[in-house]
């Protein structure tokens, strides 16, 4: 996993994504109760938003990383650790427009002290990766246990529209780790059992 530090602001985040418009949005780690960074054209941070799950208090957000993707300027960040998904839209003078929001499992967890105590004998996996194009959101979905094997990593493949409504849910024949969108109807996906190989989905929406 890639962490970036901001020394200025003491910002840790993972994820980055750019739009059309010229901003760049990443997730962030630590360092503020936001959950995303949104930089301008020259890299500066604009502002944060979005509050975390947790609560005001809570800057440590490791457990709540996961996956972004962008189309234009909609982008959609998908939880790797509990089932959630959530797309905004941001305009060219940095406004942000929740457009959806999915909870497919809730998190749970302690906190104390600003930090947080995933409870993984009752979380459920969320998504190991997502992509969008001008059309649809693809996501590979877990949903099972948060143990150490292969039966955590997803075998459905999620599409989404652009405006949140599920349209597919493809039970696939193999646990699948990353995904790669040739063209609407055609996905690749990366699998590491029984062997390594990468897998071309044909799809019919």
């Amino acid at each position: 996993m890639y962490i970036k530090k901001i020394l200025r602001d003491n910002l840790s985040f993972r994820a980055t994504i750019h739009l059309k418009n010229g901003y760049t949005v990443a997730q962030v780690i630590s360092g503020t109760n936001k959950m995303f960074i949104l930089f301008d054209s020259d890299m500066k941070i604009h502002h944060t938003f979005e509050s975390n799950p947790v609560g005001e208090d809570v800057t440590v957000l490791h457990p709540f990383s996961g996956y972004l993707t962008a189309n234009e300027n909609q982008f959609t960040f998908a939880a790797m650790y509990y089932g959630y998904i959530v797309s905004y839209n941001i305009s060219d003078n940095g406004d942000v427009t929740k457009l959806w929001e999915h909870y497919l499992s809730c998190p749970y967890y302690e906190t104390n002290r600003g930090r947080v105590k995933w409870d993984r004998e009752r979380n459920k996996m969320g998504f190991f990766d997502v992509k969008m194009n001008d059309k649809h959101i693809y996501a590979l979905y877990s949903g099972k246990k948060d143990i150490d094997d292969i039966s955590r990593v997803p075998s459905n493949l999620l599409i989404f529209d652009l405006n949140g409504k599920l349209e597919n849910n493809y039970l696939l024949d193999k646990h699948l780790g990353r995904l790669a969108i040739a063209h609407d109807s055609i996905v690749y996906t990366i699998y590491t059992e029984p062997d390594v190989g990468i897998a071309k989905y044909p799809l019919n929406h």
